[in-house]
Parts: structure tokens; sequence; C-alpha cells
């Protein structure tokens, strides 16, 4: 604008442009650093993000793009912890797509609060909900939501009984032993690979047979799955399974036996 052309091509022109741009930055500065500040306090100030946060909330409901009511969603989450009750208000809506990324932002923001209502989101119709109510339980450390889990092991949906599996073993749940002896063996590789990633996770002593047992799996997915699950539940017996893995067929499992080894030695 300055030399009325698309950008300076000469030294004095970038000299210029930059010491123009070098003033504005300064003046932002001492703008924000100074006056600025009462301004920005006001801004943050609790009444305000109540307020803006309220704003947020009726905007996602009455959001027609999908798209759009995304990055709504995520600019509420942004405010953190004071979020959660608004995202538990908006699991109430009639809107499949409000509720789907209400549970999804309540497994991001891990909160007691929200327990109550992701264990009646559970019975949601919609498998998208229900499996969002799945993830955010599995990370909230709530004991008390095992008992509703343990009722999702036999939803119709399999990436559903799948995900409330590797929640229960985030939650410690050692109920899921007994349903491991079937899915460890289970036709689909990836209920498998679920299975064994759900028995490293849970980290119990009595899941150890299934995953050695998984390290003769035809599926070189599952047997990596294996061995990555015996490194999380580490003892003697783990360590002897590895050292066969270490000569699997396959490469990645040979090299994933080799690398958990050196790691238990570290231990």
């Amino acid at each position: 604008l300055l030399f009325k052309k698309s950008q300076p091509d000469r030294k004095r022109e970038v000299t210029v442009v930059i010491s123009l741009y070098a003033v504005v930055l300064i003046g932002a500065s001492a703008f924000f650093y100074g006056r600025g500040r009462e301004a920005t306090a006001s801004v943050l100030s609790p009444s305000w993000r109540e307020a803006r946060m309220e704003e947020l909330a009726t905007e996602l409901v009455e959001e027609p793009n999908w798209r759009a009511q995304y990055f709504i969603a995520g600019e509420l989450a942004a405010f953190g912890e004071p979020a959660v009750d608004y995202f538990v208000r908006l699991l109430q809506s009639e809107q499949t797509g409000v509720r789907v990324l209400a549970a999804d932002y309540l497994g991001r923001i891990p909160s007691q609060r929200a327990v109550p209502a992701l264990i009646a989101a559970l019975d949601d119709s919609i498998a998208d909900v229900r499996g969002r109510a799945v993830e955010a339980l599995g990370v909230t450390g709530a004991t008390e939501c095992v008992e509703p889990l343990l009722t999702l092991l036999d939803d119709p949906e399999s990436w559903i009984r799948r995900t409330t599996m590797r929640s229960l073993a985030q939650l410690g749940a050692e109920e899921i032993l007994v349903r491991a002896e079937e899915t460890a063996r289970h036709p689909d590789t990836w209920v498998r690979v679920s299975t064994v990633e759900s028995l490293g996770i849970l980290g119990s002593q009595e899941g150890l047979p299934l995953v050695i047992e998984r390290l003769n799996d035809e599926e070189p997915l599952v047997r990596r799955s294996a061995v990555v699950a015996l490194l999380k539940i580490g003892s003697p017996q783990a360590r002897e399974a590895l050292v066969r893995a270490s000569q699997d067929e396959d490469w990645e499992v040979r090299l994933y036996a080799t690398e958990a080894l050196e790691q238990l030695e570290s231990f």
C-alpha cells in the first residue's frame, strides 16, 4: 500500500515495512501490558467466562452445520473444567450430533461431575453417543461406572464392545478377564487385538496366560499387540515369552520383542 506494489523489492522498502511492523507490535505490546491489562482482566473475569460459555452452548445447539458445531465445541472446551457442566447439559440435547460432541469432549475434560450423565448416555439409542460415553468414562477413574459399563460388553456394535473392554481395563476392572477367555480366541482379528491390548492396560498377572497364548496367533498384528501387552504387564514369565517372541518369523514382532526386553532390563 505504501509503495503501490504487491511486495517490497528494494532494501529501503523492506526496511520501511519491517520498521512499520515493529512499531505496530511494540504498540500492541505496550497496550496489552499497560492500560490493556484492565480490559483483558474484565474479559477474563468469571462473569464474562460464564456468559461466553452460555453463548457458545446456545450457538452449538442452534448451528446447523456440523463442521461449525465442531469448532464451537472446541472453543467451549478451551475453558477447561468450567465447561464440563455445559457439556453435561448438552448431552441431554435432542440433536444427535450435539450429544456426540458433548460425550466426546467430556472424555477430553475428565471430571467426576460428568459421570452420572455419561452413565445415563450408555443407554442412548445412537451408537456414536454410547461409544463416546464409554470412552469418556474410561478416563474418569470412577469405579462406580464399572457395573453399568459391563452391560456394554454385549452391545450390538462390535466396536463399542471393544471400546468398553478397553475402558474397563483403564478402570482396573478385572471382571473383563472372564470375557477375555472368549474374545482372545475370537475369529475377528480386531477383537483379538483389542482383547490383548486391554489385558495389557489392565496389567493383571491373571491375564498373562491369555496374552502369552496370543504369541502363537496366526496374525502378526495380534502377536505384536501381545508383545506390547507383555511389556506392560511385566514379570519373569513375560520375559521368557518375549525371548521366544524375539525369534518370531515376523520381523516387526521380533523388533517389538527385542525392544520390550531392553526396556524390561532397565526397570
